[in-house]
C-alpha cells in the first residue's frame, strides 16, 4: 500500500451526503464551522459563489466546479455576495425542507436555478496528520480542470445520476462514491496545483518519497535520519534539511507522530498488551513509550483506550 492510501486508511474517513438542492436566486446560506469535518459542494447547474472564513475573497463558482472546504470552516454559499445571509438551521426550517428529497430554496420561479449536490466527510477525531492540517482552507477543481482526469469527472457523473435516482443500494453508493471522491480529489489537486511546500511536496520528492514508503511499511523498525536517507541515496544532513525545507517538521518528528497515530489506532481497535502495542511500533521499553504516547496525546496510553474505546465484535 503506498503511503497516502495508509495515511487515508488512517483517517477513518467516512462521509454523510446531505441533499441535493435548487436554489433561486436570491439566496445566501451560512454553513456552520464544524471539527474534523471537511463539507463539499459539486455544482451540477448554474453558478453561486463561496466565501470561506479564512480564506481570500468570495469565489464565483459555475456548473461541473467541485470545491471542499477541508477543515470544515464556516462558509457562504449564495447566489450574490450581497444578498443578506440566513443560518443554515434557519434557512432549512424556514424552507419546510422534510430531511428528503430536493432542497429548494429562494424565488421558486427563477429561471435559472441553481442546483448543488452538498455533503461532509467526517474525520477520525484522533486522527492528526500534516497531509491533513497542511491543505489549504478552500480546494476548487473546475470542470476544465476535471476534464483532464476523467476518472474524477465519471466519479461526480455517478454521483450525480445516484443522487437523482431511487433505485436499490443508493444511499450505500452515494456514500462510497462521496468518499472516493474525496481521494480523487486530494489527487487531482496535487497533480494540478504549484505545490511550494508541504507533506504532499515530500511524498513526490522521489528520494524522500522511498524513504517514506519504506517507513510506512515498517514503522516498528529501528529508523533513524541515517537509516531513512540511505533509502533515499542522500546523506544524512541534505535528507533531513530537504525534508525539513519541503515539510517544516524534521524527519524524526514525523516518525515519532507517525507511530504515535499507529499505537493510537492499535489501542482503540485490538486488544493487543502495552508491550505488544509498544513493540510493533518501535518501542523495546513500555515507559518509554508511554512517556511519547502522553507527551502527544496530553493523556497516557491506557487511559486513552479507556476513554475512547468503543465496543467491538471482531477484536483480536
Amino acid at each position: 500500500m503506498d503511503v497516502v492510501s495508509k495515511i487515508l486508511d488512517s483517517l477513518k474517513l467516512s462521509s454523510s451526503f446531505y441533499f441535493d438542492t435548487e436554489f433561486g436566486a436570491p439566496w445566501s446560506v451560512r454553513v456552520p464551522d464544524y471539527q474534523q469535518v471537511a463539507r463539499f459542494h459539486y455544482v451540477t447547474h448554474g453558478s453561486c459563489w463561496i466565501d470561506v472564513a479564512g480564506g481570500s475573497a468570495p469565489v464565483q463558482l459555475h456548473s461541473k466546479d467541485f470545491v471542499l472546504v477541508p477543515h470544515g470552516n464556516m462558509h457562504v454559499i449564495c447566489s450574490n455576495p450581497e444578498v443578506q445571509v440566513v443560518e443554515l438551521e434557519n434557512a432549512l426550517a424556514q424552507s419546510g425542507y422534510p430531511g428528503r428529497g430536493t432542497w429548494v430554496l429562494g424565488n421558486p420561479d427563477q429561471d435559472n436555478p441553481t442546483r448543488l449536490i452538498c455533503g461532509h466527510f467526517q474525520f477520525n477525531e484522533n486522527f492528526q496528520h500534516p497531509l491533513i492540517r497542511q491543505l489549504p482552507e478552500l480546494l476548487i477543481v473546475r470542470e476544465s480542470q476535471a476534464l483532464d482526469f476523467s476518472w474524477f469527472t465519471n466519479a461526480l457523473k455517478l454521483l450525480s445520476v445516484e443522487t437523482q435516482s431511487n433505485h436499490l443500494g443508493q444511499a450505500a453508493i452515494i456514500r462510497h462514491l462521496t468518499e472516493i471522491v474525496f481521494i480523487l480529489m486530494i489527487r487531482v489537486w496535487a497533480k494540478s496545483s504549484e505545490l511550494p511546500g508541504g507533506f504532499l511536496r515530500v511524498i513526490q520528492d522521489k528520494a524522500i518519497g522511498r524513504s517514506l514508503t519504506a517507513f510506512h511499511n515498517a514503522p516498528g523498525e529501528k529508523w533513524s535520519v541515517a537509516k531513512l536517507a540511505s533509502h533515499a541515496g542522500m546523506s544524512r544532513t541534505a535528507y533531513a534539511e530537504r525534508f525539513k525545507g519541503l515539510s517544516g517538521i524534521s524527519p524524526m518528528r514525523y516518525a515519532t507522530d507517525w507511530r504515535m497515530q499507529c499505537a493510537g489506532q492499535l489501542l482503540l481497535e485490538t486488544r493487543l498488551s502495552m508491550e505488544q502495542i509498544a513493540e510493533q511500533v518501535g518501542y523495546q521499553s513500555v515507559p518509554a513509550f508511554a512517556r511519547i504516547f502522553k507527551l502527544q496525546k496530553c493523556i497516557g496510553p491506557g487511559a486513552f483506550r479507556r476513554v475512547n474505546q468503543r465496543p467491538k465484535t471482531d477484536q483480536i
